[in-house]
């Protein structure tokens, strides 16, 4: 197994984290066969290259909110990535560098947006749920209910760093920045 955290069915902590927030049961005897849990971009490409080498299943989660379970993982790995959150804001160009497993009140906390209606705090529109996970929402659009005003939150994102299990030219798992003007713009619009 690749030297990245990990959590199976035997181990105390893995029943809190296999937990996911639809509790709607379409196995009730599913479960993940491990769980991950990196703390970086290199640490997702090392466990994305064992599960392809290893002809692994896996899925990703961020939040947990999936309403169809993909995050829950049945019967296959999790690769979560809710300690990937940092949420680094850039004061001068006024753009946010945000880890892929923030759930929304971090992503709120860390650009300093107050919920509360202070006018002088900055706003993005995050929808209303504090505990989804940014990734899961960007993928899904980001619908929320100020869209009208501002738009979807995908229509905010400007670059996005992912591992892809192939970026096309048959190298494998690799690290990528995807824009809508540099290689990856299919990948970026496709996001």
């Amino acid at each position: 197994l690749p030297d990245v955290p990990f959590y199976e069915p035997t181990d105390d902590e893995f029943e809190d984290l296999a937990e996911v927030y639809q509790e709607r049961e379409l196995d009730p005897d599913g479960q993940p066969i491990r769980i991950f849990r990196p703390s970086n971009a290199e640490e997702v490409k090392t466990i994305l290259q064992w599960c392809v080498n290893n002809n692994n299943e896996f899925t990703v989660r961020c939040g947990g909110h999936s309403y169809i379970l993909e995050s829950r993982g049945n019967s296959i790995n999790v690769i979560d990535v809710r300690d990937i959150n940092d949420v680094i804001l850039d004061e001068g160009t006024h753009l946010a560098d945000v880890g892929a497993g923030a759930y929304l009140w971090q992503v709120a906390r860390g650009i300093n947006c107050d919920t509360n209606g202070d006018p002088s705090s900055r706003h993005i529109q995050l929808g209303t749920c504090p505990h989804v996970g940014i990734s899961g929402v960007i993928s899904a659009g980001g619908l929320c209910e100020q869209q009208r005003q501002y738009g979807i939150i995908a229509d905010m994102v400007e670059e996005i760093t992912m591992v892809v299990a192939d970026d096309g030219t048959g190298s494998g798992p690799k690290i990528i920045t995807a824009n809508a003007g540099n290689e990856y713009s299919d990948i970026f619009n496709g996001v």
